[in-house]
């Protein structure tokens, strides 16, 4: 039974947390802090659903944005600043993400998801490690 407990409640990896460049700021200068979780399964397959026939990239940005937690892209003060700075328009968490960072900063924050949620790593290296 005892496995049984363990299937049903697995040890998920923490949030990961990182600077992601000098140009997000507090007001004394300090960096801020971002934050990414994994994404579980279900909500995967829906972004997939929604993504379909996407570019990757853009599929890709979909992903980090619902992955976020800090920034939340999808409070209610995010969601009422990006609208009154585009005419009322509500814009989607990757549309607000899209706006905030730069393409090099997309670049890194899709290599910390991938890294994160072991999105690039081989499956067989994945068996080899459970082996070991």
């Amino acid at each position: 039974m005892n496995t049984l407990k363990n299937f049903l409640h697995p040890v998920r990896k923490p949030n990961t947390k990182f600077v992601l460049s000098d140009a997000f700021v507090d007001d004394e200068g300090k960096p801020l802090e971002w934050e990414m979780r994994q994404i579980g399964a279900k909500e995967g397959v829906e972004l997939a659903r929604e993504t379909e026939g996407m570019a990757a990239v853009e599929s890709m940005l979909h992903y980090v944005a619902a992955s976020l937690v800090v920034p939340n892209l999808k409070a209610k003060e995010v969601v009422d600043a990006y609208a009154a700075e585009h005419n009322g328009k509500i814009g989607s968490p990757a549309e607000i993400l899209s706006e905030l960072v730069t393409d090099g900063e997309l670049g890194k924050l899709m290599d910390i998801y991938s890294q994160h949620n072991r999105a690039t790593q081989n499956f067989a290296e994945l068996v080899e490690e459970a082996k070991n």
